[in-house]
């Protein structure tokens, strides 16, 4: 009897562990369809779309490509190689990127400051849709993030960019101790490339919808989802 009440307990636990992994991967399945669709809505690369009115005064509608998101850039990105698999930029905008940054600083300090490049490169990041708002003009920038890009010393006031100095229009190359008092006056001062008539908004949390120097693309797939499942049911 006891062996037959061991059998039965054994049945009924994988009839259990079925019907809680048939709805686990169900929900998990709309979960995948619904955030995927809801980042597809907002998955448009600004630099990618016609930001301008058509030079042509005959073309009374720009055309717009088929995807307007982050492709592989051909030719390749040199200032920005890291995007070379996936950006939402051209070589275009990269050239342009770089000649700009090249002119905030001196040639020996070029490489001193990769989150300011980071920063400044924002246009090609492949997550930029994630972070700016074209219908609002801003960009969200994480409070960490701009911590690290602009952050003054408690016992001297001074900044990492003291030692170099950063240009200025009109004012030439500035130390920025001197002229600004906060992580958002610095950024909105010093916009990134193809960005200047966006607002930057310092965001508190990082909810994965504020630039950040580590920010990734957000995929939700459903094999990463299903693997958890299993590992989950497998616990039970």
């Amino acid at each position: 009897m006891k062996h037959l009440y061991n059998n039965d307990f054994i049945f009924k636990k994988i009839i259990i562990k079925k019907i809680i992994m048939q709805r686990l991967i169900l929900l998990c399945l709309f979960a995948t369809l619904f955030v995927n669709g809801a980042m597809a809505a907002a998955d448009d690369c600004y630099l990618r779309q016609n930001t301008s009115a058509a030079i042509d005064p005959a073309m009374t509608q720009a055309l717009q490509p088929a995807s307007k998101g982050p492709l592989k850039p051909f030719p390749s990105l040199t200032q920005w190689y890291k995007y070379n698999t996936e950006a939402c930029c051209v070589s275009g905008h990269d050239a342009q990127i770089q000649e700009h940054f090249s002119g905030l600083l001196s040639s020996t300090c070029l490489r001193e400051f990769p989150d300011l490049e980071v920063y400044m490169c924002l246009g090609c990041h492949p997550s930029q849709p994630k972070f700016v708002d074209v219908a609002t003009k801003t960009i969200r920038v994480c409070k960490s993030f701009a911590e690290l890009l602009f952050k003054k010393d408690k016992a001297t006031g001074l900044t990492k960019y003291d030692n170099c100095g950063l240009k200025y229009p009109g004012k030439g190359f500035i130390l920025p101790s001197f002229h600004f008092n906060s992580e958002l006056a610095f950024l909105n001062a010093y916009k990134p490339k193809l960005f200047e008539d966006f607002t930057i908004v310092i965001q508190e949390a990082d909810d994965g919808y504020c630039f950040k120097s580590a920010a990734g693309k957000l995929v939700v797939s459903a094999m990463t989802i299903l693997a958890t499942v299993f590992f989950a049911i497998a616990m039970i």
